[in-house]
């Protein structure tokens, strides 16, 4: 848990938006954006991830995150 708890501190109204879910049975991928204005520069960003899910039991086992790091650290730049 707490894996996006921290976005608070750098984004104002940071967002992880799902736009497709790709069901694998044990493993579901969730395709999206981040989207968020720097609080540091005001530069707003709208970055793509895939999420994985593990799933074991009925609840999450693990969780493996992938995205454009490039738009999230232009938005950060002076």
């Amino acid at each position: 848990m707490g894996v996006f708890a921290g976005m608070g501190a750098d984004w104002e109204n940071f967002g992880a938006n799902s736009e497709e879910i790709i069901d694998g049975g044990d493993t579901i991928v969730s395709l999206g954006h981040y989207t968020g204005v720097s609080k540091s520069t005001g530069k707003s960003m709208r970055a793509q991830f895939a999420h994985v899910f593990r799933v074991k039991n009925g609840k999450i086992a693990g969780f493996q995150q992938y995205a454009d790091t490039l738009g999230t650290a232009r938005a950060m730049e002076r």
